[in-house]
């Protein structure tokens, strides 16, 4: 090995000590004046948002998530359709569309738009007493709930419709109100 090649190892030594130098901050103790057994001050980490623990809701819990009023109903319809349509593949359920003979759409629009429906009870539409368990809120119709009734046939006419929280429609189920299907 010759002088100049040392020369050039020492010289990258010297730059690298430097650069790691110039990468502790000014107060930092060095590595040579310290004592290896002391503490090192902790360091804070970010933390991320603590999640919640998973749970099991009962019925009690999830009635007492839903709105304690009752809801109001402004409008509704129900629309006799053919089994092919729009209406049918957007808000129909598989069971209902394997279930199709005479179906009809009922829309219902409510006085105020729902809230929260990230919880676990949701409106529904009862027809004839009878709730459809398939009940949607359109995504940017908040004050709409949508249910196709497979057989629309079977139930008596003028449709008695009401609509509810699920979970709690003893405090929630609106007045009801008639509405005659048109084909």
């Amino acid at each position: 090995m010759t002088s100049n090649s040392r020369a050039r190892r020492s010289v990258r030594l010297i730059v690298a000590m430097a650069a790691l130098a110039a990468l502790l901050p000014s107060g930092a103790a060095r590595a040579d004046d310290t004592p290896s057994a002391a503490p090192r001050p902790p360091v804070a980490a970010p933390r991320a948002p603590a999640a919640r623990p998973m749970t099991t809701q009962t019925k009690q819990d999830k009635a007492a998530t839903a709105p304690r009023e009752r809801v109001k109903i402004s409008n509704v319809s129900a629309q006799a359709v053919p089994p092919v349509h729009p209406m049918i593949e957007q808000f129909a359920s598989e069971s209902a569309k394997a279930a199709l003979r005479e179906p009809v759409v009922v829309s219902v629009q409510v006085a105020t738009p729902f809230t929260g429906l990230a919880r676990s009870a949701s409106p529904v539409i009862v027809v004839n007493g009878q709730p459809i368990k398939d009940s949607v809120v359109p995504f940017r119709e908040p004050d709409r709930v949508i249910a196709v009734l497979p057989d629309g046939g079977r139930f008596d006419q003028p449709l008695s419709v009401q609509v509810g929280w699920q979970g709690d429609l003893q405090r929630t189920l609106s007045e009801p109100v008639q509405a005659q299907v048109a084909r």
